[in-house]
């Protein structure tokens, strides 16, 4: 029988298909081979910030601050008008990440799923409604470059 809340879905495609990837749960996807490479998925319930941003400072501080690129996405759970007021945007941006616009990415038209990333923008970003979920399916390409 399947659950109501399902959780999140990292599906890596494309030209990573050889080397070394290392999940660590509930910490971020690496990849180190053939390009280094860090995922983030974050899901935070519904309700009060709390000491949220505080922990995610702590989180984002922890990586590097070069070029590595760095996604950050999941279930904020915090509707599209209050991500200013909120201050996330303005801690993101202080990590060099930049938010990327989404279509909404719930049955109820709010975009709560958010896709951050850094150095590069992700493109051709897709929400998919899914029969299991309130939440649609978020897809996105991001364009690496090896490193020189």
């Amino acid at each position: 029988m399947l659950r109501k809340s399902l959780g999140s879905v990292i599906a890596l495609q494309g030209c990573i298909t050889a080397g070394k990837y290392e999940a660590i749960f509930p910490g971020p996807v690496s990849v180190t081979s053939p390009i280094n490479l860090f995922v983030i998925v974050i899901y935070r319930p519904p309700g009060p910030l709390g000491d949220f941003l505080e922990e995610m400072d702590t989180l984002l501080s922890v990586f590097p601050s070069d070029s590595t690129p760095l996604t950050v996405l999941g279930d904020f759970n915090l509707p599209f008008d209050k991500l200013h007021s909120s201050g996330l945007l303005a801690l993101l941006n202080s990590f060099s990440l930049s938010f990327n616009s989404c279509p909404p990415t719930h049955k109820e038209g709010n975009v709560l799923d958010l896709v951050f990333t850094h150095p590069s923008p992700a493109t051709d970003m897709t929400a998919t409604p899914l029969h299991i979920s309130d939440h649609h399916l978020v897809s996105f390409t991001i364009t690496l470059s090896y490193p020189a």
